[in-house]
């Protein structure tokens, strides 16, 4: 979906797009799907048909955005400015996990991990909550191996993780697969 009131003014402002399979081809420039759409879509009317919650900068921003997940100030670089690179969901610790790129080429990680909660339009739903924690790796630091620093919730710092040290958890960071409907 495209939010843009001049562009789409026949389509309540929005430019409606399906996904179909793994080529993630978008799907739906006809007036027959745009119909579809909005009528999947009318119950969220009142949320400008938006059924998940896209996470705000900033707490407590009404139930348009998820301000309960929420970044701590003063993290390595802005997560909504860099580049995803694959998400991970751990069943088990309920959480949920995004890997970022700072920019393309760059060596600069940043895993993000929240507390999964329900999303409160969407019955079934998970999305992030609570934050939990980032992970930084800087791979460029000069040294043999990679620069690890963990942030914690009140925006403290450490390096280590567990009984890992922060090269072992950095080096597990830099493995992680890209995940394949991110491929560019």
């Amino acid at each position: 979906m495209i939010k843009d009131a001049s562009a789409y003014r026949n389509s309540d402002g929005w430019g409606w797009g399906r996904w179909k399979g793994a080529a993630l081809k978008p799907y739906g420039d006809n007036p027959e799907a745009v119909e579809e759409c909005t009528g999947c879509h009318a119950p969220m009317g009142r949320n400008d048909f938006v059924y998940t919650m896209p996470i705000s900068g900033h707490a407590g921003r009404g139930d348009r955005l998820n301000g309960r997940a929420s970044l701590v100030p003063n993290l390595p670089f802005n997560p909504f400015t860099a580049t995803p690179i694959t998400m991970h969901v751990d069943r088990a610790q309920a959480t949920i996990s995004v890997l970022f790129r700072k920019s393309t080429g760059a060596k600069e990680l940043l895993l993000i991990t929240w507390a999964e909660q329900d999303d409160p339009h969407w019955f079934g739903a998970r999305i992030p909550g609570e934050f939990v924690q980032a992970e930084y790796v800087y791979a460029d630091s000069g040294e043999s191996s990679p620069a690890y620093t963990r942030i914690e919730k009140d925006g403290s710092t450490n390096d280590q993780v567990g009984v890992l040290n922060g090269h072992d958890r950095a080096r597990f960071i830099e493995q992680l697969s890209l995940a394949p409907y991110l491929t560019h």
